[in-house]
């Protein structure tokens, strides 16, 4: 077993929406890495196309704040009228002014600060799957 992969998040499926190719490409190897099976969008729009068309496809939602088309935002919202108990990760790399209140009055399980480790996405994903509620 890879030295990084964590029983806590192995075959999550995650949908990781980002702008940056780089970011995306990293951040799919990584959560491989990390045992998660991950699909990869552009941007919101094409993560909303994606989800909507299969909603228990996905597990967890990485997605990125400030995005052209459609923010993380926006998506998070399109998402939860869908499926409200499914956890999101809103990632950003700056100083955006997005409060945790805001994220957590919005459903939001987490806001993740870029550039980020390994262990700091393992333990958003862990800290947003912990919150799961059923309803």
């Amino acid at each position: 077993m890879d030295p990084f992969t964590s029983k806590e998040i192995a075959g999550l499926r995650v949908l990781l929406v980002d702008d940056e190719i780089f970011i995306r490409e990293m951040g799919s190897d990584v959560l491989s890495l990390l045992g998660c099976v991950t699909t990869v969008a552009s941007d919101g729009r094409e993560a909303w196309n994606k989800f909507r068309a299969n909603p228990s496809e996905f597990d967890i939602i990485i997605t990125d704040y400030n995005m052209p088309e459609m923010t993380g935002i926006d998506l998070a919202a399109n998402v939860m009228n869908l499926k409200p108990t499914l956890p999101i990760i809103i990632s950003t790399g700056f100083a955006s002014g997005f409060t945790e209140k805001q994220a957590e009055d919005l459903g939001i399980s987490c806001i993740l600060p870029k550039p980020y480790m390994i262990q700091e996405l393992k333990d958003a994903i862990v800290e947003a799957m912990s919150q799961l509620k059923f309803s």
